[in-house]
């Protein structure tokens, strides 16, 4: 889904900062090769949002909130993520597919 001039105090953990001139938040990872391919404007890429800092006059571009992308696998010895995902997230993957006893 694509917004204009949405307010970027929504998407920060801090819940501060000025307005993107464009936010796209893609559902996959397909939606999200799509909309590259096809863009022109300067990115900035945000996760979660935390520990953002967005200045009052905003960003001039497209913010791309990756907060949806959530793939996260492991095949051959190799982890893939679409984004980093959160701490316990890893943890639990890395625990159920390596065989791994984790103990925090």
């Amino acid at each position: 889904m694509l917004k204009f001039n949405e307010p970027m105090s929504k998407h920060c953990s801090l819940r501060s900062g000025g307005a993107t001139s464009e936010f796209f938040q893609p559902t996959n990872i397909d939606e999200l090769s799509e909309f590259l391919k096809n863009n022109k404007k300067p990115v900035l890429l945000v996760g979660l949002g935390s520990n953002l800092l967005v200045r009052d006059s905003g960003f001039k571009g497209v913010t791309i909130h990756t907060k949806n992308l959530k793939e996260l696998s492991i095949s051959k010895n190799l982890i893939e993520s679409v984004q980093a995902p959160p701490w316990l997230n890893f943890l639990d993957l890395l625990s159920r597919n390596l065989n791994m006893e984790l103990n925090f």
